[in-house]
């Protein structure tokens, strides 16, 4: 017994700590449950906001794929927005099932809540793996789930639908890593399945999560593991999916068109790209301010980068020997810098992808290492500030509150700006005035989707006098010509657009439209022709093509374009009538009832498919079936 009491007094004493959190679980819960509530309530008028024209027509509203997710091989393998993500599509898919059948005005809400729920989710596993990779740090990790959850600069990622790709890998990136920590806990294999099994879910929901395999190697860092040949080989599976995810997502951005060509700027210049871009996400992580869905890149014809470009690198190389210095009395310092320098690297401009030089979205993984480095000092028996500098703690849980407070606000501002396309893109033009020929272009899209066609007219004329080789504005003005009636200018803008992006299927066959409106068949069946040959799912061309081929008495080639049309959308009740009136040119009354009956039984308060059936009835010598479908037409108004 007595060598028992030795051993126990040879034991070290526990470390004293002032926190009145630790050995309080419950508390601890409790305040990750109110972070949670507050974040539901600055997010709530999110559920209001509409669909934007940026990238959410591509992901929902003119998303074909997510109406039929049972054809897993187009979910698999076919890129939306020149991106391979197919758990996102997926998850999107879900959603369009569960708002199919609602209120057109109702359905983003379906969308807006599962981000919001994902987001959540988020912050829970933020706390979770603070807890896991600091052993228990409950300040620290309380306050990084605060940060996370409340910043400004991740309301894009929560507010705009088509980030769910953001909030859906995050969710499993946080997951893998704690697995990963699971598994330096206690070596059980299993977790480092579950690991790589999250990580897999990662990368099938955004490409983003191809930097994790280093980011498993920051952790071993921070967790006091020596790097050798077996720590590495651990990681040989995730390295080897990183790099063929990474060059599919890069060919396909590049034969996107979303990856600039390397002449478009100098090499030295896409430097002083990402030293801005990293010294602005560094600012804009306290300062979180000119917000702003798209950032321009510097105008540099005729005139050198601004000053600030250039001050950017000796900013960023300040900041960084000052982040070495201090790591040298503690490693959390050079942990987090890592954290967010290996989550932001890839998206530093140095190709220039897109046509931001920042973007808020990107924030949303790499700050969380910027956030450690902020909230380390919380946890008072762990940082020199709580044993030399009392009152300095006191001032920074002051600045801290102010901050917090600060954000909320800011968040609950920018959640507005999320609304509508139009509340967005002015915004986004109110930043920027003149600089952003995308925001005029989208709000052309918003105005001329609304039948605004004079404020469309004049955001797209803006446009193109700011960039007259950006093709998106020509195609969409020649729409508002078209739908005036001014067809001959339709075509020039459509030309032009073809002469800038050949490939522009939708408008070869919008061109197509504009000839047969304007008498010139044999020109418009030339251009449908291309326009489906090379996008043979083109409803609308596939359509058009079968009026021009009536009106040229072409009514075999006609009844072949709507067979195809119902081959891709059975249930068109409209299409479906117009194979009936061409079966009955054919004289094919048969084939032309089993039309009929089928638009009639989808469209039962539809006039004029009663009347159509009825000549049918009429033709094989039903006159009794003809008589009542006339009756039944005359009772509708």
């Amino acid at each position: 017994m007595k060598e028992k009491s030795n051993k126990t007094n040879q034991k070290k004493k526990p470390v004293k700590t002032d926190s009145f959190i630790k050995g309080n679980s419950r508390l601890a819960y409790m305040l990750l449950g109110g972070i949670l509530l507050l974040t539901f309530f600055v997010y709530l008028p999110s559920l209001n906001n509409k669909f934007t024209d940026w990238d959410d027509q591509d992901y929902v509203t003119e998303n074909k794929l997510i109406a039929h997710p049972e054809n897993v091989y187009a979910m698999l393998t076919t890129p939306v927005s020149v991106n391979y993500h197919p758990l996102t599509m997926y998850s999107l898919a879900l959603d369009y099932k569960i708002a199919e059948n609602m209120p057109e005005q109702d359905k983003p809400r379906v969308y807006h809540i599962t981000n919001l729920i994902f987001h959540l989710f988020n912050i829970v596993l933020v706390f979770y793996f603070l807890m896991f990779l600091s052993s228990g740090r409950v300040y620290t990790s309380l306050a990084c789930a605060l940060l996370f959850a409340i910043h400004p600069m991740h309301v894009e990622s929560v507010a705009w639908v088509s980030e769910r790709k953001d909030v859906l890998y995050t969710f499993f990136f946080l997951l893998s890593m704690i697995c990963y920590l699971k598994y330096l806990a206690n070596k059980q294999l299993k977790w480092m399945l579950l690991c790589f099994g999250c990580f897999v879910l990662s990368l099938a929901s955004k490409p983003a999560a191809v930097v994790l395999p280093v980011v498993l190697f920051a952790i071993d860092y921070f967790k006091g593991r020596k790097i050798n040949l077996t720590v590495a080989a651990e990681k040989i599976p995730f390295l080897i999916l990183s790099l063929i995810l990474g060059a599919l997502t890069f060919i396909a951005q590049a034969k996107g068109g979303a990856v600039a060509g390397v002449d478009d700027y100098p090499f030295t210049h896409r430097i002083l790209f990402a030293f801005y871009g990293i010294m602005m996400y560094l600012i804009k992580v306290i300062f979180p301010f000119t917000l702003c869905n798209l950032y321009p890149f510097p105008n540099i014809e005729g005139q050198g980068l601004e000053p600030v470009f250039y001050i950017a690198p000796f900013v960023v190389l300040a900041i960084i020997g000052a982040l070495a210095y201090f790591s040298k009395y503690n490693k959390v310092v050079l942990f987090g810098f890592a954290f967010f320098f290996i989550n932001i690297f890839l998206v530093l401009q140095f190709f220039t992808v897109g046509q931001s030089i920042i973007s808020d979205r990107y924030s949303y993984v790499s700050y969380l290492g910027l956030f450690i480095i902020a909230t380390w000092w919380l946890d008072s028996d762990a940082h020199l500030i709580n044993s030399y500098f009392k009152g300095l703690r006191t001032i920074l849980l002051a600045v801290f509150a102010v901050l917090g407070c600060t954000y909320v606000i800011i968040a609950t501002q920018r959640i507005k700006v999320w609304e509508s396309a139009e509340t967005l893109w002015t915004d986004a033009i109110d930043k920027f005035p003149g600089r952003l020929v995308v925001a005029y272009g989208g709000r052309g899209y918003y105005y001329r989707k609304q039948k605004q066609y004079d404020k469309a007219m004049a955001d797209y004329n803006i446009a193109i006098g700011l960039n007259p080789k950006y093709v998106i504005p020509y195609p969409n003005r020649g729409n508002i010509y078209f739908a005036l009636g001014k067809f001959d200018s339709a075509i020039m803008d459509y030309n032009k657009a073809l002469q800038l992006q050949p490939d522009l299927w939708k408008t070869l066959s919008d061109r197509g439209a504009a000839k047969a409106s304007r008498g010139d068949l044999r020109g418009a069946v030339e251009d449908l022709d291309v326009s489906i040959k090379n996008d043979p799912t083109n409803v609308g061309a596939i359509t058009n093509r079968a009026l021009v081929h009536a009106s040229l008495n072409q009514q075999k080639e006609a009844l072949h374009d709507y067979e195809m049309v119902i081959a891709i959308e059975p249930n068109n009740d409209q299409v479906l009538n117009a194979l009936g009136v061409s079966y009955q040119q054919l004289k094919m009354y048969n084939e032309s009832l089993t039309a009929f009956n089928k638009a009639i039984t989808l469209a039962p308060n539809m006039k004029v498919y009663y009347t159509n059936r009825s000549i049918s009835w009429a033709a094989i010598g039903r006159n009794d079936n003809a008589q009542a479908d006339i009756n039944a037409a005359q009772l509708l108004k």
